[in-house]
């Protein structure tokens, strides 16, 4: 992709283990997320993920490795992934993002943030929480409520439910659903749109 307008790519890249959120991931995107806050240059941002899904979600295997150590981990992977995903809102530069495979949990929160959400056809929503006994977080209550609407958004969460494209099309919680093979190219232009607009 062309940098000549300040298109910024956000990747996720642990594709042989699915993308997901761990502590690692947190610390790294809460470290790109103040590093994108602060670029006065900055149009727009892109998020892609390699591999076949988009994101799992939380490290389950992670987590379930650790039990007695979870509940201070947690604390520590919330306050780096809130951080950011409040960095990211706030910016000025919009933020597109290319969904394809599962994304599901925390990630789900995360994409319903962003400010276009292009989906692939075959992509699939997954709530996640309630599945592991977990409380929302990622700030999934706002995110999500804010684009599917709060009495929509309860019964995802709450009934652990997972949306295909056209599902999450019509709930609002995806912009745009194109082929698979279609996802990058439609979310790059945006982004290039976006970037050339004015501010």
């Amino acid at each position: 992709m062309s940098t000549s307008l300040q298109v910024s790519d956000l990747r996720f890249t642990e594709a042989a283990r699915g993308n997901p959120i761990d502590l690692p991931f947190c610390n790294a995107i809460c470290a790109a997320a103040n590093d994108l806050s602060s670029r006065s240059d900055l149009r727009a941002v892109l998020v892609t993920a390699e591999g076949k899904a988009f994101s799992y979600g939380g490290d389950i295997a992670n987590f379930v490795a650790k039990l007695d150590d979870l509940p201070a981990e947690i604390k520590r992977m919330t306050t780096t992934m809130h951080s950011a995903v409040a960095r990211l809102q706030r910016m000025d530069a919009p933020v597109v993002v290319a969904v394809h495979g599962i994304c599901a949990g925390g990630m789900t929160a995360f994409v319903a943030g962003c400010d276009v959400v292009v989906s692939a056809d075959s992509a699939k929503f997954a709530a996640a929480y309630t599945g592991i006994g977990y409380s929302c977080d990622a700030g999934s209550s706002v995110t999500v409520s804010r684009r599917m609407g709060l009495s929509r958004a309860r019964q995802f969460f709450l009934r652990n439910q997972t949306l295909d494209a056209a599902a999450a099309l019509q709930a609002g919680l995806v912009d745009e659903v194109v082929r698979a093979d279609q996802v990058l190219p439609t979310a790059e232009t945006i982004a290039l749109q976006l970037a050339a607009g004015p501010t």
